[in-house]
C-alpha cells in the first residue's frame, strides 16, 4: 500500500470498513516532500524516541520507524488503531484521547522528541500540555503540521502579524520556527485552509522559575484581551497611577510609549512584567 496515494488510502479504508472521520478532524497527508520536510526538521537518529499523535494510517510513521530508535504512536480512532497494529508491528501503540494518555506515554523516558500531524482542535491544550510543565519529562524538540493560520500565531515576532498571547506564551518556553506551508492539495481528504510544519526547540534555560510562570501569562494575558489599546493606558487602569509615572516608567524599560501588546518583544515583556510586581 502506497499510504500517501489517495486511491490506495480510499481502498484501504474500505476494505477495513472504516472512513475518515471529519469530526477527528482527519486528514491524511499525501505529499511525500512535506514529509521529507517534517522528517528534515526533527533531525532523527537511531537513538532518539518519538511520540507520534494521532498517525492515522501511518504514513508518517512509516518513515519515523525507519529513522528512529523507537516511536510510540497516540490515536484515538479505533479503526486506525486496527490498521496500525496490523502494519507496523515494531509500532508502540496507545488507543485513547492524547491529551489523556501523553503523560503516561512519556514517564519514565528519559529525553523524547514529537512529531506529528495533529488534529486542529487540539493544537492549543496539546501544546500547553507539552509546554508549561504539566508532564514530565518535556519534550526536547517539537515538530508538528498544524493549521497556518495557527502556525503563523505561534512563531509570530514582535510586530509581526499573527503576533499574541499564544506567540507570547510558546516562545517563553521555546524557539519557535515557521518551515514552509503545506497547502491543502497536500492531504486527502484536502481541508478547507493550508497547514504549515513548524518547529519548537525547548529552551534549556527558562527566564522565570516555574512557580512565577502563571503569574507571568496571565499579566500577558490581560494586555491581548485588548490588543489594539497603547499599554501604557491598559497598565494606568490597572494600577490607577498617573499618566506622567507611567511614561517615566515606559521610558526607563526602553518601551515606546505607543507601543501596544502585539509590538512588544519577549524581553520587554519581561521587563514590564519586573516593573508591574
Amino acid at each position: 500500500m502506497d499510504r500517501s496515494n489517495p486511491q490506495d488510502i480510499v481502498a484501504r479504508l474500505r476494505a477495513e470498513g472504516a472512513w475518515s472521520k471529519k469530526s477527528l478532524g482527519q486528514h491524511f497527508l499525501v505529499d511525500r516532500s512535506a514529509l521529507d520536510d517534517i522528517l528534515t526538521a526533527a533531525d532523527l537518529t537511531v537513538k532518539d524516541t518519538v511520540i507520534e499523535i494521532g498517525p492515522g494510517l501511518g504514513v508518517l510513521s512509516e518513515r519515523l520507524l525507519e529513522q528512529a530508535g523507537r516511536v510510540i504512536a497516540l490515536e484515538y480512532d479505533p479503526d486506525m488503531v486496527r490498521i496500525l497494529r496490523q502494519d507496523f508491528p515494531n509500532l508502540e501503540l496507545i488507543e485513547g484521547d492524547a491529551l489523556q494518555t501523553l503523560p503516561a506515554a512519556v514517564a519514565g523516558i528519559n529525553r523524547y522528541l514529537v512529531v506529528a500531524n495533529i488534529p486542529y482542535q487540539i493544537t492549543t491544550p496539546l501544546l500547553r500540555l507539552l509546554l508549561e510543565g504539566q508532564i514530565q519529562p518535556q519534550p526536547e524538540r517539537i515538530v508538528l503540521l498544524v493549521q497556518k493560520e495557527v502556525g503563523v500565531r505561534l512563531t509570530a515576532a514582535a510586530g509581526k502579524p499573527g503576533r499574541g498571547y499564544l506567540s507570547v506564551l510558546c516562545q517563553l518556553y521555546a524557539e519557535t520556527e515557521y518551515i514552509h506551508t503545506v497547502p491543502a492539495a497536500s492531504f486527502w481528504p484536502p481541508p478547507k485552509v493550508d497547514s504549515a510544519i513548524i518547529t519548537l526547540q525547548r529552551r534549556a534555560e527558562l527566564p522565570l522559575t516555574t512557580e512565577e510562570m502563571p503569574a507571568f501569562l496571565r499579566f500577558v494575558h490581560t494586555f491581548f484581551i485588548q490588543p489594539r489599546k497603547q499599554l501604557k493606558n491598559v497598565i494606568a487602569g490597572i494600577r490607577r497611577l498617573p499618566a506622567a509615572e507611567v511614561a517615566d516608567r515606559f521610558i526607563r524599560l526602553e518601551i515606546p510609549l505607543t507601543a501596544r501588546a502585539q509590538e512588544l518583544t519577549q524581553e520587554q515583556w519581561l521587563r514590564l512584567y519586573q516593573e508591574a510586581i
